[in-house]
């Protein structure tokens, strides 16, 4: 019964090959020119006839002897030749394919499928999916027996013959396997022939495929580590004669420098090349080629191709130890192809330009380390061009550079002048890459340089707040500022020119000083404050971080960037070890409480007066920490003088003023109050808020030294009275009447703002204040007139009518208020309605 089955499964197969046979011979014969025989029919039972081969002679006797048809279709021969069977061509060669992977067929049977499929290929040239199938059946018997592959090129195509597409492409595959080498020299003959005869684009584009193979095929040779010192010589000798020819057909056929596509494969394969040669010949080459790719810059090849060869170039010729004079003549040359390589943004997409700066950026590093003044003296000029995208490449080609190169003096002056002329141009477009350029030098300590202040300076005018900053700007300028040391940085930002890039130069301080944390070192700045004539001291660094944290939501960024840098510099005071300790926990417990609330809050939501109050309190506090009245004398010293430098806004200023007086207030030295509040009365009085800010001040000092503070408004109202020691008198006739008014303004509005703060602690001292009053007005140094009189008048009142509007204590005499008014008889006086003496 099986031998039945079997019998009638082999008649069934014999009759469809049959049929397909005769369909297949109607279409084709014609197309091929040959009459197939057929011995067998669809009423023939029995297995098919095998296709007539040489089945005892050599591989070496077909190349005198072309092979006859075969009896039935390719297909047929080929399913008889390797014993399979498939319902098409297609299905046949893939099922052929991986029987011979898998080594199912015998040394005889795979040279039958050969014969048949280089036959196949010579005529019925096949497309699209069977012939890739055909390309990988060819590299299946390739794995199996290269030489039948070899074989093929040799003695089953014609010399001047342009072989199948798909013997080209497994030759290319095969190039790479080790059983190539004896036949590398033959095959690469073979295939630069070709090359040079032809000028069809399609097959000057495949025969570089195979070179590019071959050449890297080769490669993996030079570099097996197994060959013996003898051996290797000869070998690198024939690999480098073959190298040197390919480059000439390369270099000098022109069908191939006409064709972009052709050109593209060729340079791709040039790189390669150049790793094969003898290093005596690569000054003769790399001249050849800087003609040839100049050339080719003229045409339509894309400039990720010769971006990619320069690389590989490059990189073959840094291998040798002598590699710098062999390209001297021409790195200057090379630098110029590359930079127009890079700045070419138009001709290739967007993913291929990234790819083309890469490699760009990488030649230039190669390029450089061969040849420096060559390379640095055309980036010098190119980041001077007016052409922005030849600027933005040389910017990037500068910065790859400089990053990996020795840095002599000479080069980091050029450099330094070169950038900063580019700096000082300010064109937008290139802000960008300038920024990364500039953090790289920076990162080589550039900006450490005399010249290095006007890159900070053009990083602190970008970083500066403006609505139209791109948003990655800012961050960048953090970069470059990164590079600056500590001490220069904390500088800059104490600099009140410098507000508006607060947040970035605080930013920046707080990560250079993370960072030298974490290197173990500890940011106290006390090694510099202890240079005031070079860096801020550690009094002006507190007072302006307190001061921008004022209005904490500026920026959005003021108060969290100050409050974060105080916290991370702890502590910035001083140098005694206790101290420091006693104020480190202040901090440690009161900033993070601070920065909560600044979080918890909005601009909107915020308490200001509260949120002024709470940072008086922290630096009230800080002081008696401290307890030091040397460094609080500091402290007031470095604050008056901010506020007599009149460069903050109005609210600062006046925030200014409670801060000297909080500082002030906490000293235990009488001698220290009474110099800093002469001092302070004794700065400008010409605006109102001025005056605003040295009353209140001495109101607060007056809570813990009320008897200094009246001393001192006694010895400043001398000023009124004392023709010997006024300043007044040494001003000019029309100026010292509105002086004396305003002098006059600012000692009765503290003494108003002194009986708000204190009431009965003041009581005792009121008459004494009204007799002086009295004084000021009666002995007046200056001429008195109608303006003189409303001035004192009006001065007069701001302090009086906080009086009339409290009730007096019992044990309150005042009997100087007669004086007072008697003093106002006067028409002048009689002519006046001052409601503000009501009290009296």
């Amino acid at each position: 019964m099986e031998s039945c089955t079997r019998h009638l499964e082999t008649a069934c197969s014999a009759a469809r090959d049959a049929a397909r046979s005769r369909a297949w011979h109607r279409e084709t014969s014609a197309a091929m020119g040959t009459s197939f025989s057929f011995k067998c029919c669809a009423a023939t039972v029995g297995p098919p006839s095998p296709v007539e081969v040489y089945p005892k002679s050599s591989r070496r006797d077909s190349a005198w002897c072309v092979p006859t048809a075969p009896r039935n279709t390719f297909e047929g021969s080929l399913q008889r030749a390797g014993k399979v069977f498939a319902e098409d061509m297609l299905g046949t060669l893939k099922a052929l394919k991986i029987k011979i992977k898998n080594k199912e067929l015998a040394r005889g049977r795979c040279q039958m499928v050969a014969d048949i499929i280089i036959l196949y290929l010579k005529r019925m040239k096949p497309q699209g999916e069977l012939e890739d199938a055909c390309t990988s059946l060819l590299l299946a018997l390739g794995y199996q027996s290269i030489e039948m592959i070899i074989h093929m090129l040799f003695y089953d195509i014609e010399a001047d013959r342009m072989p199948p597409r798909s013997l080209l492409l497994a030759l290319e595959q095969l190039s790479v396997r080790p059983g190539i080498d004896r036949y590398r020299d033959g095959m690469w003959d073979r295939i630069l022939s070709l090359l040079r005869k032809s000028d069809e684009e399609k097959d000057m584009m495949l025969l570089c495929q195979v070179l590019h193979g071959v050449a890297t095929g080769a490669q993996v040779v030079l570099d097996d580590i197994f060959l013996q010192e003898g051996e290797m010589h000869g070998v690198f000798i024939k690999v480098a004669t073959k190298a040197d020819k390919t480059l000439q057909v390369f270099f000098h056929h022109q069908p191939l420098a006409s064709k972009s596509k052709v050109a593209e494969k060729a340079l791709e394969t040039t790189g390669h090349l150049f790793y094969l040669l003898q290093h005596s010949e690569h000054e003769r080459l790399v001249h050849s080629l800087t003609g040839w790719l100049t050339m080719l810059t003229t045409t339509p090849v894309r400039p990720l191709y010769i971006c990619k060869c320069l690389c590989r170039v490059l990189e073959a010729v840094h291998r040798s130890e002598d590699g710098g004079p062999r390209v001297q003549s021409r790195a200057a040359e090379l630098a110029g192809i590359l930079m127009k390589q890079m700045s070419d943004k138009k001709s290739q997409p967007p993913a291929l330009c990234e790819e083309t700066q890469s490699l760009a950026l990488r030649a230039f590093k190669l390029l450089s380390q061969l040849c420096m003044d060559s390379t640095v003296n055309l980036l010098n000029k190119s980041i001077k061009s007016e052409d922005d995208s030849t600027v933005l490449s040389a910017l990037e080609a500068f910065r790859e550079v400089v990053r990996g190169a020795p840095q002599a003096e000479r080069l980091k002056r050029e450099v330094l002048a070169s950038v900063t002329t580019v700096a000082q141009k300010d064109r937008r477009p290139v802000h960008v890459a300038l920024l990364r350029f500039l953090e790289a030098l920076g990162q080589c300590d550039y900006l450490s340089l005399p010249g290095g202040s006007i890159i900070i300076n053009y990083s602190l005018k970008l970083s500066k707040w403006d609505s139209s900053n791109k948003a990655d700007i800012r961050p960048m300028c953090s970069k470059v500022l990164q590079t600056v040391s500590l001490p220069k940085l904390i500088s800059l930002l104490c600099e009140p020119s410098n507000t508006s890039a607060f947040v970035v130069l605080s930013d920046s301080a707080r990560e250079v000083a993370l960072r030298e944390q974490a290197l173990g070192q500890h940011p106290h700045l006390s090694s510099f404050h202890q240079r005031p004539s070079e860096f801020v001291s550690p009094q002006q660094l507190l007072s302006h971080l307190v001061l921008c944290a004022v209005k904490p939501y500026r920026e959005n960024a003021f108060g969290v960037s100050s409050l974060r840098l105080l916290h991370t510099l702890r502590p910035v005071t001083t140098l005694h070890l206790v101290v420091n300790a006693d104020v480190d926990r202040l901090w440690s417990k009161e900033l993070p409480q601070m920065l909560r609330m600044l979080y918890e809050h909005t601009e909107k939501s915020l308490d200001q007066d509260e949120w002024e109050e709470r940072l008086l309190q922290f630096s009230s506090q800080s002081l008696v920490a401290i307890n030091d009245d040397s460094w609080l004398e500091q402290l007031t010293v470095t604050t008056l003088e901010r506020i007599n430098n009149g460069s903050d806004e109005e609210e600062q200023k006046a925030f200014l003023y409670k801060f000297f007086a909080f500082t002030l207030r906490t000293s235990r030295s009488p001698d220290l109050v009474q110099r800093m509040l002469s001092a302070m009365l004794n700065t400008s009085h010409e605006e109102p808020q001025e005056r605003e800010g040295i009353a209140v001040a001495l109101a607060i000092v007056s809570l813990r030294h009320l008897r200094v503070a009246l001393d001192q408004l006694e010895v400043y109202g001398a000023n009124l009275t004392d023709k010997d020691r006024s300043w007044i008198l040494t001003l000019t006739k029309e100026h010292q009447q509105r002086e004396w008014g305003l002098v006059c303004g600012t000692i009765y509005l503290s003494y108003r703002k002194i009986i708000s703060v204190t009431k009965d602690a003041l009581s005792i001292h009121l008459d004494s204040i009204l007799a002086l009053a009295v004084e000021h007005y009666g002995h007046c140094i200056v001429k008195k007139d109608m303006t003189l009189t409303l001035d004192y008048l009006d001065a007069l009142t701001q302090m009086t009518s906080i009086l009339s509007g409290q009730p007096m204590p019992l044990s309150c005499k005042v009997p100087h208020k007669l004086d007072l008014v008697d003093s106002m008889a006067p028409a002048h006086w009689k002519a006046l309605k001052v409601s503000g003496l009501t009290f009296l």
